[in-house]
């Protein structure tokens, strides 16, 4: 048996620079460890696990800490490092710990409810089409540090050419009196893979600035963006990611995406 079979219902994921350890429909495993405490509010979802996963980090491998990020999405908790092998002993240790019922509950509970209570708050934000000089301009600021091959100026002026058009549509979420994320999407009348009408609503991208993730910004602008797509007629809508994006993969899962396809892409010089 492999370090993977026993680490499950915990999976990993192998991608070009490192892994992701993950654990989806987190309330599905050890919950009972998380209803000792159901009355403070803990119910075992990913910012829970994430607590729990990191008081264990700090009592049994301190070091780890600087290596392995954290991100819950809904109901999936993942954590990534670029050390697969570091992943792995992380998994199997904590594990192992969580099956150790003399050590995960009274560790759980020294665990506080006001860093639950922070954790998991949420934060206010609103949300508006841009489309006015000011709104575009904040837009392609966000997307420029996402799409870095573009200037900030080449996607002004490309969603200042969207935005004047019926087939597509930029958000821009602000919060605390700045922008602090965008989406985009379109209508696609071409083929889009798995679907069987047109036009389809199709997201080109969704950015939220770090401080604002896991809160519910990334899912309120495409819920925005599916509302239009509706408004326009689709009866479908649709996204993709690179292939070894999981952090893209996880969010379109949990936001009620199927995967329907994958391809491989080749090129050659002539």
């Amino acid at each position: 048996m492999t370090i993977r079979d026993k680490i499950r219902p915990f999976t990993i994921v192998d991608y070009a620079e490192g892994g992701t350890l993950t654990l989806y429909s987190v309330e599905d495993y050890k919950q009972e460890i998380f209803d000792t405490r159901k009355d403070e509010g803990f119910t075992g979802n990913a910012y829970d696990w994430i607590m729990l996963a990191e008081a264990f980090a700090r009592d049994n491998m301190p070091d780890v800490l600087e290596d392995i990020a954290f991100e819950p999405e809904s109901d999936i908790l993942t954590i990534y490092a670029d050390d697969v092998i570091l992943l792995e002993s992380f998994a199997m240790q904590f594990k192992q710990a969580l099956d150790n019922d003399d050590y995960i509950y009274p560790l759980f509970n020294t665990l506080t409810q006001t860093a639950h209570e922070e954790a998991s708050a949420a934060v206010e934000f609103s949300i508006k089409r841009a489309e006015n000089e000011n709104d575009i301009s904040a837009a392609a600021v966000l997307a420029n540090k996402m799409w870095k091959d573009s200037t900030a100026e080449e996607l002004k002026k490309g969603f200042a050419e969207l935005t004047a058009e019926e087939n597509g549509v930029v958000f821009l979420l602000e919060a605390d009196g700045a922008g602090a994320g965008f989406a985009q999407c379109q209508l696609r009348y071409d083929y889009v893979e798995g679907t069987d009408s047109s036009p389809v609503g199709y997201l080109e991208g969704v950015y939220i600035e770090p401080f604002y993730r896991r809160k519910g910004c990334a899912a309120a602008l495409l819920e925005k963006c599916q509302e239009w797509a509706r408004e326009k007629g689709c009866t479908e809508f649709a996204s993709d990611c690179e292939a070894d994006n999981e952090m893209s993969r996880l969010f379109h899962l949990c936001t009620g995406f199927e995967e329907a396809n994958r391809i491989i892409c080749f090129k050659k010089k002539l």
